[in-house]
């Protein structure tokens, strides 16, 4: 019975041991938020004379790159 007794406590000691560490152990959690930005007004783009026949004009456009445009 002594036996029994020993260890159950060598277990109890060992979990509570355990726990212990875990909470330290354990690093504290962050959360990143995205902001939210707006997209921009209209590019201006100046259209000009196309440079030669097999050329034509593309409008641009805004592209969100890295959080930002």
């Amino acid at each position: 019975m002594r036996v029994v007794q020993m260890c159950l406590r060598a277990v109890g000691v060992s979990v509570i041991v355990f726990l212990f560490a875990a909470m330290v152990v354990t690093p504290t959690c962050t959360a990143v938020a995205d902001e939210y930005v707006e997209i921009p007004a209209p590019q201006m783009e100046i259209i000009t004379q196309e440079p030669g026949p097999d050329h034509f004009w593309i409008e641009g456009h805004w592209k969100r790159e890295d959080g930002d445009w």
